[in-house]
């Protein structure tokens, strides 16, 4: 298995420099939660009200994927994985209308998306969520039809950190690893990012 570095590291969320980054690309996948969408809090809020409790802060839920935090919560919680994760995607999309699209995304998204799209590149989104929670937060954001494929849990065996996420994305497509550039913020993520060979962008711009 090939293994790549971090190319760059972003701070700020500015469309012509993330352009610029795919000049020599036709292949752009970005994660979902902390990377594209805000929405590591609605998240933690979910899982904290499923516990009937504050068990958790926001930062030890970062980037876990649910096989994950069920693995932290579940001595709070007295049924299985399924039930868990399913009764946190209900309160998860139960809350999405009360969710302020401008709060959850930066405003200049669907600009970076559809200039990408106009410079023929193919886009594609990786997330750690489970398929309904990720495609109901795409929906309320208006931001969906921007991705010519979406992969979530339910579309692999084994999700980030392993790699195998994206290496599907590049299975599907016909694509090779040099042609294809991850946009990707939590430590979780980045692992599976770079293990997979392709190249790879840290973003930090929700956190500052």
């Amino acid at each position: 298995m090939s293994v790549t570095t971090i190319i760059k590291e972003l701070n700020s969320f500015q469309v012509d420099e993330i352009i610029e980054l795919t000049n020599d690309k036709n292949f752009v996948i970005f994660d979902m939660d902390g990377t594209i969408l805000q929405s590591e809090g609605i998240h933690h809020l979910a899982t904290n009200k499923l516990l009937s409790g504050i068990h958790f802060s926001e930062d030890e839920l970062y980037g876990l994927a649910d096989i994950d935090l069920f693995k932290l919560a579940s001595k709070y919680y007295e049924g299985d994985f399924e039930s868990f994760v399913t009764q946190k995607n209900k309160m998860i999309i139960d809350s999405l209308d009360d969710q302020n699209i401008n709060e959850l995304m930066f405003s200049d998204y669907p600009k970076l998306f559809k200039s990408l799209i106009d410079n023929h590149k193919s886009l594609a989104l990786v997330t750690a969520s489970e398929h309904d929670v990720a495609h109901a937060l795409l929906k309320h954001c208006n931001i969906h039809h921007f991705f010519d494929l979406i992969i979530t849990t339910k579309e692999v065996t084994l999700t980030k950190p392993n790699p195998e996420p994206y290496l599907l994305a590049l299975s599907k497509t016909g694509r090779e690893s040099s042609e294809a550039i991850i946009f990707e913020d939590s430590e979780t993520g980045l692992q599976a990012a770079l293990s997979s060979g392709i190249d790879t962008v840290k973003v930090t711009w929700y956190e500052n």
